[in-house]
């Protein structure tokens, strides 16, 4: 009997896996019709997948033994020199599609989270290789694959099949575009649309450069595949001393509470004439155009968003909605912001948050020009740096960003108290969360009607939706300046 090689083994595995996806998308291929094919293809994948394991097992074996030869505390000086072969042996890595097993594993659902994961990292490895996560958005994926429900998410939604399907129903939405796409992107069809390849999509990989909303730069980002963020705060856990034998009273210690944040749901809605779709390349431009969109959007709720009634609904919770009185400090004057404000706010947040390395400033355009011009003589870059090279400035070593939406109202009266008049906002801002619910889905609307009368106005558009929330997990982790 022929000695059958590792590759083989794939390849005849990938033409079977092949085979099954195109008997699962063929609506006339049943159960009974296939005359038991199917069931014979799976029982030799399997018996495949036995024979790999042995060979890759062996493989580790002899890569393990051939190591252990090169550590000089592993073999003895002589004639020959140090070790097998005089010099270091190859190691062995078996090859394998990251995107098999869909159909037996029950779309990966069935398979241990550490291989889900493991599949998923590697599929970002290929995808980053072919250059589809540029500019380091390769780690941002990688680190989002840890994660067992994102890994399958990147799975489902990774495939080459999924992304060619996507760029057709994109590029031609209304014709053989259309219909090309229709088998692949069924099998993974969203709530009235399409869900994006992963390595597009704004919720697991950041696009942004982050000079409309800082916010995702500072918080504390997190991806998850429900309705809401269950996690935990502190004011700090507290420690004491005790006697000989003494009961441990629970008046010294602080507990931990719960918080919950939900995902609020937010849509873009982006549209042209018939012209302008043709003419153009409307649908190559249109991720960039969304993204935008989406950054403003943040922005403006991620720093004074007032919440929602409801878990799921209204809009995130905001950082500067979300602090009081208490976190207030007052300014020393009636006019511009002086350094002795700034030094002030630094010192009026406790001490275990100003330590944070997460610590830093929020802030509109004009006021960072009002503290750059209040550095006092002498201080020099001790009270303000600019880095450059793409490094965000530092005021009192502390990273300082800006945020058109922290904005201060004179006259309303309400600058004793309210945090319409913040000026700015500075905190250890891993207290400050914010949450995507995974997955972001596209549905092309092919006729624009008229609102009143119903007949076509000749414009097509594109509806992008996505969720996302926002809160703060301790509101004594930040401190904000009152308007003057």
């Amino acid at each position: 009997m022929a000695t059958v090689t590792l590759d083989e083994i794939i390849d005849e595995q990938n033409t079977i896996h092949e085979e099954l996806e195109r008997m699962s998308a063929d609506s006339s291929t049943t159960e009974d019709a296939d005359g038991g094919i199917r069931d014979t293809l799976v029982k030799r994948w399997k018996d495949l997948d036995r024979d790999r394991e042995r060979i890759v097992a062996r493989m580790e074996e002899l890569s393990l033994i051939r190591k252990a030869s090169q550590d000089r505390g592993n073999t003895e000086s002589g004639d020959g020199g140090g070790g097998w072969g005089g010099g270091r042996s190859p190691e062995f890595m078996a090859r394998r599609d990251p995107l098999a097993d869909r159909e037996t594993s029950r779309d990966y659902a069935f398979l241990p989270q550490s291989d889900v994961i493991a599949r998923a990292s590697t599929l970002v490895e290929l995808h980053d290789k072919k250059g589809w996560l540029s500019d380091m958005r390769g780690e941002a994926a990688t680190r989002s694959a840890q994660t067992p429900s994102i890994a399958r998410h990147m799975l489902l939604y990774g495939a080459d099949e999924y992304y060619d399907a996507f760029r057709d129903y994109v590029n031609d939405p209304t014709g053989p575009g259309l219909q090309r796409a229709a088998g692949a992107l069924s099998l993974a069809a969203a709530q009235g649309g399409y869900l994006l390849p992963y390595f597009l999509d704004p919720t697991i990989v950041l696009t942004s450069d982050g000079t409309t909303n800082p916010y995702r730069q500072l918080a504390s980002v997190k991806q998850i595949t429900t309705n809401a963020y269950q996690g935990v705060n502190s004011a700090g856990v507290q420690a004491a001393y005790l006697d000989e034998a003494a009961t441990a009273g629970t008046a010294a210690y602080q507990g931990v509470g719960q918080i919950q944040i939900g995902v609020k749901k937010a849509a873009a809605w982006v549209y042209g004439s018939l012209e302008a779709n043709e003419d153009t390349n409307f649908a190559d431009q249109l991720p960039r155009l969304i993204q935008d969109a989406k950054d403003i959007l943040e922005e403006a709720n991620f720093a004074v968003g007032t919440g929602g009634t409801a878990l799921n609904s209204g809009v995130p919770h905001g950082v500067v909605a979300t602090l009081g009185t208490g976190q207030r400090v007052a300014p020393a004057g009636s006019g511009a912001i002086a350094a002795g404000d700034v030094y002030n706010l630094e010192a009026a947040l406790g001490a275990r948050f100003r330590r944070s390395p997460n610590v830093g400033w929020a802030a509109n355009i004009t006021t960072i020009n009002k503290v750059r011009a209040a550095s006092p003589s002498g201080a020099g870059s001790s009270f303000w740096a600019t880095l450059g090279d793409g490094t965000p400035s530092r005021l009192l070593n502390h990273r300082i960003e800006e945020s058109p939406s922290v904005t201060s109202t004179a006259g309303t009266g309400t600058a004793s108290s309210g945090t319409a008049s913040a000026q700015i906002v500075f905190g250890a801002w891993d207290n400050f969360y914010v949450v995507d619910r995974i997955g972001m889905s596209m549905l092309f609307e092919p006729m624009v009607k008229d609102v009143t009368s119903g007949t076509p106005k000749g414009q097509q558009g594109w509806f992008a939706f996505w969720r996302s929330g926002s809160d703060v997990s301790h509101p004594n982790a930040f401190r904000w300046l009152a308007y003057a």
